[in-house]
């Protein structure tokens, strides 16, 4: 699983969103779960949470907090009951330190591009039921680690490791892809990774020019910086590095090519001395 947390001041929005999420036109999103709150919509909800807030007298520029969890393919969250992720949720919040706030959560069953990753968003307001405030200091990391924990503890993949293996093979492929390619240039290479089950996505800066990339596996939701994947595969150096695969992949060719002469020649030799008769002299 992956969990992100970050503080937000838009409430509003971002419960519409959790609500109203819609794929190809069609809603994804279902309550899942709520703490503290009475509303019979989302709007309603985040409503008694800014009365909270007001109530506290505590300002708050960031009064949210907008969290995202997302189990992994392995974890086949697709076939999890209500219970299980009410489970994740509860036990999510309790290590977080927010279990005793004001919180709604939907569940949306696909993202935009996956329709085998369902996932869970939850708004949670950071003034507690006694009106203290929720720290946000290292929001991010902490979820980080608190959901490691728990992906570990139910004897699954974390998604440090995932990330790793998966920067382990996009490297490899990636470099086998520049590997057979005769010229370099960034098109090819796009085609080239293709080959290879990698998606290569352009990043276009604001000028309209392309400033890096990044490389991902076309079954993963994760994507990355080719810096992160390699430093030899950045735009400063993968036309040295292309060289220097492609001479190796020749080298290699042309010693197969040489292997196979020599085992043709060989297996010929072989025939034609089975074809000899058999010499001497009869009395």
């Amino acid at each position: 699983m992956i969990a992100n947390c970050k503080q937000a001041r838009h409430g509003e929005e971002i419960g519409d969103y959790n609500e109203e999420k819609k794929v190809n036109g069609v809603y994804v999103a279902t309550e899942i779960f709520r703490n503290n709150v009475f509303g019979i919509d989302a709007k309603e909800c985040v409503k008694e949470m800014r009365e909270a807030q007001e109530q506290s007298g505590h300002k708050l520029k960031n009064g949210f907090f907008r969290i995202e969890i997302t189990p992994s393919k392995e974890e086949q969250a697709t076939e999890w009951t209500e219970e299980q992720w009410q489970s994740v949720i509860t036990d999510y919040c309790q290590r977080m330190g927010i279990s005793n706030s004001q919180a709604i959560w939907f569940h949306h069953s696909r993202t935009d591009n996956d329709e085998q990753l369902p996932h869970v968003h939850g708004l949670v307001n950071r003034i507690d039921r006694n009106g203290n405030v929720l720290s946000d200091k290292y929001c991010q990391k902490r979820s980080i680690d608190v959901i490691t924990k728990m992906t570990a503890e139910r004897g699954f993949t974390t998604a440090e490791e995932i990330s790793k293996k998966e920067r382990e093979t996009i490297k490899e492929k990636a470099h086998q892809a520049l590997r057979q390619m005769k010229r370099y240039d960034f098109t090819s290479y796009v085609i080239a990774c293709a080959d290879f089950g990698i998606t290569v996505r352009p990043n276009i800066s604001p000028n309209g020019k392309r400033s890096g990339y990044y490389l991902s596996l076309e079954d993963s939701s994760r994507e990355y910086k080719a810096s992160t994947i390699d430093r030899a595969l950045t735009d400063s150096r993968i036309v040295k590095t292309h060289y220097n695969e492609h001479r190796l992949y020749e080298q290699e060719r042309r010693k197969q090519l040489e292997r196979q002469k020599e085992q043709e020649r060989q297996q010929y030799q072989k025939q034609q001395q089975e074809r000899k008769p058999n010499g001497g002299f009869h009395l």
